[in-house]
């Protein structure tokens, strides 16, 4: 079972093109966890993650970004 001490340490990536989405995520993550990052660019997050090994990964399916590429 997962601990609330292992929760409060995971790293999350937040992938939001929003500006006001980016700074809500900021404000309500920045209080309990340890390590977030919001990312504007769906095109990146593999990199991303391949680098710093996210314990999760939130994505907004519905960037012009991520829907034109497809």
């Amino acid at each position: 079972m997962i601990s609330s001490s292992d929760i409060l340490k995971a790293s999350i990536l937040i992938v939001d093109d929003q500006a006001a989405m980016s700074r809500c995520w900021s404000k309500c993550c920045a209080g309990w966890l340890r390590f977030h990052r919001v990312h504007p660019d769906p095109h990146e997050v593999c990199e991303l993650h391949r680098k710093n090994r996210y314990d999760l990964i939130l994505l907004d399916l519905q960037m012009p970004a991520w829907t034109d590429s497809k």
